[in-house]
């Protein structure tokens, strides 16, 4: 593929989201001296109207982080974060964003750095954001720009729910939680997100936080005698009233 409006960054293989997001940062900002960067999923729907709305809103808010309204594909295009609920201007702050389709300025980038892919290897987008409104940056969202993703619901609920409806042994999903690079549990990356939220307070409040994540899936182990089925049912009528998916039938919900 070749084209003079693109640039392609050939990696390893092995860079995950934050080295892959890192990677393109650096070229864009140091080499290309762009003046912001739109974090995009590989699996986000869009039309190119909705990343001009980004870049749109960009030009009113210079300084601000700015995100778009998810919706759930493969789930009737509900919004995920209720953002249908915000009734004013199109341009709203919201407390964070995610990276299936945010934009960075370059303002961002120059008082934080780039991404730490080693600290970060996947799901950096949390402790980047986190970082930038704690130094003071704002987050606001356009509902001009519409992106749909797939959004893996067991992925999202608690550990212990995602336990009782994992079909291996137990103890495989203790190892694919705790050691696997893409798990958000996965030890490295669960320590180095609290060091950076809350400092040296990590000390105290990990050990913390560890148990109890972890505390509810050693105790609802007996559960997994349940029947698959009823357990899957169980934990999807769960979803649905987290999600306020109440006019979704349970069989309609997507897992990947």
């Amino acid at each position: 593929f070749q084209s003079p409006n693109v640039i392609l960054i050939k990696g390893d293989g092995n860079l995950y989201w934050g080295g892959a997001i890192a990677t393109g940062m650096k070229v864009a900002f140091d080499e290309l001296n762009s003046s912001a960067v739109i974090w995009l999923n590989d699996d986000s729907e869009f039309e190119p109207k909705d990343i001009l709305a980004v870049m749109q809103a960009h030009q009113i808010k210079p300084k601000n982080i700015i995100g778009s309204n998810l919706v759930a594909r493969n789930l009737n295009k509900i919004p995920i974060y209720n953002v249908a609920d915000h009734v004013g201007d199109n341009l709203y702050t919201v407390s964070h964003l995610n990276g299936n389709c945010t934009l960075i300025p370059r303002i961002v980038y120059e008082r934080l750095g780039n991404i730490d892919a080693n600290r970060f290897p996947h799901f950096a987008d949390s402790p980047y954001i986190e970082k930038a409104v704690y130094l003071g940056f704002k987050c606001l969202v356009t509902k001009n720009s519409e992106i749909g993703i797939h959004y893996d619901i067991v992925r999202h609920l608690p550990i212990f729910l995602q336990m009782l409806v994992f079909r291996r042994n137990y103890y495989q999903f203790l190892k694919v939680q705790l050691f696997r690079i893409t798990s958000k549990w996965f030890i490295p990356y669960r320590w180095n997100y609290t060091l950076n939220k809350f400092g040296w307070k990590s000390f105290i409040f990990f050990p913390g936080i560890f148990i109890r994540d972890f505390i509810p899936v050693f105790l609802l182990v007996p559960m997994r005698i349940i029947p698959f089925k009823s357990r899957e049912k169980l934990v999807l009528w769960i979803a649905s009233s987290m999600l306020r998916l109440s006019t979704i039938k349970l069989q309609e919900l997507e897992r990947e």
